[in-house]
């Protein structure tokens, strides 16, 4: 039971970051609405991933990146914001998640999630210009957001076990 822990410790903090991450990204485009431009090239590129037309995948990821690079230079803070935040929450609970499942190394288990955020942050933000404060946040708010996740498991458990003791 131990090593089936440690192996889906990560796995289910994988997917609790990701699942926390879209969550909070969805919320910030109901609150601030992406261009259609941009919804509307994201479907075509959708469509032509499934069919699998490699030319249109090319022609409508370029077109998308454009637009995209175009909308970040003059987004909202406050939409910018959410990507930031959706970054932090997702490292935070996504690192809760695998500290808690894990049957030990609780701290490095969360921050393996952070990393893999911060992973994520490095990736997204070298394909589209974003604003330098952005990675920045993003970057050093998962890192610190998966090691308090991490912290805050690891000491419950010990109080609990102190406590069973008693």
């Amino acid at each position: 039971m131990t090593i089936l822990r440690l192996i889906l410790a990560p796995i289910i903090g994988l997917v609790v970051f990701g699942a926390t991450v879209s969550g909070v990204e969805w919320i910030g485009h109901r609150t601030y609405p992406v261009p259609t431009a941009i919804t509307d090239l994201g479907e075509a590129y959708g469509q032509a991933m499934l069919s699998g037309d490699q030319a249109e995948i090319a022609r409508l990821g370029e077109a998308l990146s454009t637009e995209m690079g175009a909308y970040l230079e003059s987004a909202p803070t406050g939409a910018l914001l959410f990507v930031v935040f959706a970054w932090i929450a997702g490292a935070f609970l996504g690192g809760g998640i695998a500290a808690v499942t894990s049957p030990f190394a609780r701290v490095p288990m969360a921050l393996a999630i952070g990393l893999a955020d911060v992973a994520g942050i490095v990736l997204t933000t070298s394909m589209l210009p974003h604003p330098i404060w952005m990675p920045v946040a993003g970057i050093g708010g998962a890192v610190i957001a998966s090691l308090l996740a991490g912290l805050v498991v690891a000491r419950s458990r010990l109080v609990g076990a102190s406590a069973n003791t008693d």
